[in-house]
């Protein structure tokens, strides 16, 4: 082989000459395109022997046409890079070899797979049965889902049935993607699978019936009371969950295969009877390998509003895909607004909630707080929560963090919470705490303290003073414990309340008494 390279000013041909042979590259000369180029068909001059030639011509102004013309220059250029026939030869046989071996790993997976899936054939009579002839549906899509309760045979669940319509090809695509995957997921944040049907050109999969349905329903639907709405530590609660779920598909259900699911919106994060959230609907979701940095998806799974901008104009798709779309899922449970809703800050004009976490992340953002649950929410706790949020829509890909970051970032927010309402009289419904565990008899307050004897106050200031005792009768208090009292101005019985010790550096926390009786609340 060669090791001279060829002079490429003897291949140079003039534009006059190109443009002659191609009529002015005109569109009778065009003989096809692709890419960032335009191909004719024309015919050289006698100076080059009148041959027949196709000319590639590639966009100038087009972002790859530059780089794709020098690489195919470059190409021409070293010949060193050029192997033998006989080098060609062996490489093509490799590839073969490694071809047929693929090919017979597919046929071995695809038959396990075929024989484990038997044991989920549900029969379409079963099906009719549970869903009375499908009469009822509960949600739609892709196909119409119904609740149906199976027989005893299939342990009397109740169950969601999603029947694909058969009017479109792709579904059947869907259908097959779904069933593949779903079928293999173990895990309490991943919906179950129950089973699947395929009888009489039906597509059907049956699936654990989520009594709570979707978040979104909880979210937006106007029958919903919104005195009755989800809690922001149920958010928060629901928000792990999906992360966890996630986590579980990106981290790899084999060796060497990950899941991107490409279609993460509150419609498709399912609740059930303890709101556990269960990631659901896997019909566009892709299996990769878990070594691969991303894959090429020229059909695009459409996602509105929630779909990553960069996979949206590149088609690139990566588990960071999903993690732009959880972003949007996390902002729509935070502010209890829509994201293709526009709303605005101060004086700006109106934006979606995506631009608005944007620009205006550093000015503070606690007017998108959902106003239902804004009195309960912590500062401390929006603000961690509200500074993942704006890492998952970043548009910068080494900006978006991890799964497991933002289950860690979660969790903070989520703690954080909890130890303030800890503090609080009520629990997050609004109901009041059962105390009566805590009462003391004053007659044993009485007696721990001397009935109040002025020997034995050891401090006082605000409203009370502070006693001393080493024990209440039956009821235990280590000595130097406090229980500063108030005379009542009513002289009724006062209402028994309780309330939590705190201090953000100090760990051990201290339960603390309230006892009342006969016109005096003492409390500790």
């Amino acid at each position: 082989m060669s090791s001279s390279r060829i002079n490429l000013e003897e291949y140079l041909i003039p534009l006059e000459e190109i443009v002659l042979a191609t009529h002015n590259f005109s569109s009778e000369t065009e003989i096809g395109r692709g890419g960032a180029s335009v191909i004719f068909g024309g015919q050289l001059s006698e100076r080059w022997q009148n041959r027949k030639a196709a000319f590639k011509r590639l966009y100038p102004h087009d972002l790859f046409g530059q780089p794709k013309f020098l690489n195919s220059v470059e190409l021409i250029w070293n010949l060193n890079d050029r192997p033998t026939m006989n080098m060609v030869v062996k490489r093509i046989q490799e590839a073969l070899d490694i071809q047929n071996h693929e090919a017979a790993s597919t046929i071995t997976v695809s038959s396990q797979q075929h024989q484990s899936l038997e044991s989920f054939v549900i029969p379409l009579e079963e099906i009719v049965l549970a869903t009375q002839n499908f009469r009822d549906t509960v949600g739609g899509g892709t196909g119409n889902v119904y609740k149906g309760q199976l027989s005893k045979r299939w342990g009397n669940r109740t169950a969601a049935i999603k029947r694909f319509h058969q009017d479109n090809d792709q579904n059947k695509d869907y259908f097959r993607n779904d069933l593949k995957l779903v079928s293999s997921f173990h895990h309490e944040n991943v919906i179950g699978f129950i089973g699947y049907c395929d009888e009489a050109n039906e597509m059907i999969t049956i699936y654990d019936y989520a009594i709570n349905g979707s978040v979104h329903h909880h979210l937006y639907k106007p029958e919903i009371n919104k005195s009755n709405c989800l809690t922001w530590t149920e958010r928060l609660h629901i928000c792990i969950g999906a992360a966890r779920g996630l986590e579980y598909l990106h981290s790899g259900l084999w060796q060497d295969t990950r899941v991107i699911h490409r279609n993460i919106q509150l419609t498709n994060i399912l609740l059930d009877e303890n709101l556990q959230a269960k990631i659901s609907n896997f019909t566009v979701s892709l299996l990769v390998d878990r070594n691969q940095p991303q894959a090429y998806d020229d059909l695009r799974a459409r996602n509105g509003y929630y779909q990553d901008p960069i996979y949206d104009e590149s088609g690139l798709v990566n588990t960071q895909s999903d993690i732009y779309s959880f972003g949007v899922v996390m902002l729509e449970m935070l502010s209890g607004t829509e994201a293709y809703k526009r709303r605005t800050i101060g004086d700006g004009q109106p934006q979606t909630l995506i631009h608005l976490v944007r620009h205006h992340y550093h000015e503070g953002l606690d007017i998108l707080i959902d106003p239902v649950i804004r009195d309960q929410i912590n500062m401390h706790s929006f603000r961690a929560f509200i500074k993942i949020v704006y890492r998952c829509v970043s548009l910068k890909l080494e900006d978006r963090p991890t799964m497991k970051k933002i289950i860690k970032q979660i969790e903070e927010a989520r703690d954080i919470q909890n130890y303030e309402a800890s503090c609080a009289l009520t629990t997050q419904r609004g109901q009041h705490q059962n105390l009566e565990i805590f009462r003391i008899p004053l007659k044993d307050i009485n007696l721990a303290i001397k009935d109040f004897s002025q020997e034995t106050p050891i401090g006082g200031g605000g409203y009370g003073s502070t006693t001393e005792t080493s024990s209440l009768s039956s009821v235990t208090v280590m000595k130097g414990n406090a229980l500063p009292w108030i005379e009542s101005s009513t002289g009724s019985r006062m209402q028994w309340i309780f309330k939590k010790m705190k201090c953000r550096k100090i760990k051990t926390r201290r339960l603390v008494v309230v006892v009342a009786g006969s016109g005096r609340r003492i409390s500790s």
